[in-house]
């Protein structure tokens, strides 16, 4: 799942969504064969999963995001007290402030995270099954060579 997430995101960066999606779809195929391309893919994608967890782990170490956090709502606050009383700058705090509240009451409802990685989880599996079968039907039928005796003529 990973190497085929890392695919599609940087087809995505690189090519947009159509890349995207077929580096996906071909990232998923590819990390379930059993060949050296596959060993490949998979330490690639690992490494890269690895990087992303040692930097989760000095966030986490550090309070990076907190800090930051705390910097902005410092600046935020510090923002209002120069405007002192107006109404507008109340009523968007007051929908900031609503919109987290129900930001949190979802994710507590459906646990977003364990959802979209189910969803992610499933649509590799699904992307690699299409491709296995798009690569059967190829060798069934010899598609690509027959595209490719047309083009010849």
């Amino acid at each position: 799942t990973t190497a085929s997430i890392l695919a599609g995101l940087a087809g995505a960066l690189l090519g947009g969504v159509w890349i995207g999606g077929a580096l996906f779809a071909a990232g998923a195929y590819l990390s379930r064969k059993d060949d050296d391309v596959s060993l490949a893919f998979k330490g690639v994608a690992s490494s890269a999963l690895n990087a992303l967890n040692f930097g989760a782990n000095l966030n986490q170490k550090y309070e990076v995001t907190d800090k930051i956090g705390g910097a902005l709502s410092g600046a935020v606050a510090k923002a209002k007290e120069s405007v002192g009383d107006n109404e507008t700058v109340k009523t968007i705090n007051d929908a900031v402030d609503k919109a987290g509240e129900a930001v949190s009451k979802i994710d507590k409802d459906i646990n977003i995270k364990g959802t979209v990685g189910n969803v992610v989880a499933a649509t590799s599996e699904f992307a690699a099954d299409a491709v296995e079968r798009v690569v059967d039907v190829n060798e069934e039928y010899k598609v690509t060579e027959q595209i490719v005796d047309k083009g010849k003529d």
